[in-house]
């Protein structure tokens, strides 16, 4: 993403339809999520050694795939309210 595309917010949907809304900063040559990625490790109970990997699909929306240490796929929660911070 390049820094005419960035946008203050970023929306990250699951498998399961969820969506959470995340702030974009740029910090220097790299961008960072903040105000709502700690309610991402809340939402999916995220443990030592999970991974998250982020697709962007467009310049403010990423699909998140979720691992546990072992390398499996976790079971995606299914809330009726997104997250959002607006």
């Amino acid at each position: 993403m390049s820094g005419t595309e960035l946008r203050r917010f970023a929306t990250l949907n699951d498998p399961a339809y969820n969506r959470i809304e995340v702030i974009v900063e740029k910090k220097g040559d790299q961008l960072c999520f903040s105000h709502g990625w700690m309610e991402l490790n809340k939402l999916y109970d995220l443990k030592y050694g999970a991974a998250v990997t982020l697709i962007n699909v467009k310049p403010s929306r990423f699909v998140i795939q979720i691992k546990d240490r072992f390398g499996e796929e976790i079971e995606y929660p299914k809330y009726d309210q997104p997250m959002l911070l607006r």
